[in-house]
């Protein structure tokens, strides 16, 4: 990861905002694991969005931990990377605003 990646969680998501670096990289993940009780990731097949853009379904099934509330839902996570670093790292409630959001940082 770049130590100036962009760590951003959309606000339909659990921890909604805008970290950045690897410590907020690591930030981001310990407060998203640390709201599931149980949590589970099927990964699916990346899509390429222009020459550095990689975004994922990700089919997440889990419980929240102080609310107990079961999700079972495909999350987008969208992916930039250069010279082998990732230097964004979102996540979205759905695929479709992560291909969104790839393609048009793609045309900039």
């Amino acid at each position: 990861m770049h130590p100036e990646a962009e760590i951003y969680g959309h606000p339909e998501i659990v921890n909604a905002g805008t970290y950045h670096g690897f410590d907020g990289f690591q930030r981001w993940i310990r407060e998203w694991e640390e709201a599931w009780d149980e949590i589970n990731y099927d990964l699916g097949d990346f899509v390429e969005v222009g020459d550095a853009f990689l975004v994922a379904p990700v089919h997440i099934m889990g419980r929240g931990a102080s609310s107990g509330v079961e999700i079972d839902r495909v999350f987008g996570w969208m992916y930039e990377w250069h010279e082998g670093r990732s230097t964004r790292f979102h996540v979205y409630p759905t695929v479709e605003l992560a291909l969104e959001a790839a393609g048009t940082l793609a045309e900039q």
